[in-house]
């Protein structure tokens, strides 16, 4: 089992079917397939310790977040912004400043877009 992130939406223990908890865990099976653990029951079926769980926790969002960073920078619609104001670097102000509002929007778009895919926030990367 790999600990994959904590979640509070979730408030129902998968293993035991505790209801109110305050977070739960979102454990990945061998076969893929995702469960949302207590804490504590987390730790007791993946025979780690919460320590542990949280450290897994912890790299799977730095990975996530690496993952995600790389997905915006390559996108088209980060690439014509740079682009654009690579070539704009010299130019009198205002120049052409409705293209560039147009394309800051789509990359706002596009990083919300990559952002909810990855199950971050948009400032998150």
């Amino acid at each position: 089992m790999k600990a994959l992130y904590i979640t509070e939406e979730i408030d129902t223990c998968d293993c035991c079917g505790r209801t109110d908890l305050k977070a739960t865990v979102a454990m990945q099976l061998s076969d893929g397939g995702i469960l949302h653990y207590g804490r504590t029951c987390a730790a007791r079926n993946s025979g780690k310790t919460q320590k542990q769980i949280r450290q897994e926790v912890y790299a799977e969002e730095a990975a996530a977040k690496a993952r995600a960073s790389w997905a915006y920078r390559t996108s088209t619609e980060c690439r014509d912004l740079r682009a654009f104001l690579a070539s704009a670097a010299y130019e009198p102000k205002g120049w052409m400043s409705d293209y560039e509002v147009a394309l800051r929007d789509r990359c706002t778009a596009k990083r919300k877009e990559i952002a909810a895919a990855h199950r971050l926030g948009y400032s998150d990367f």
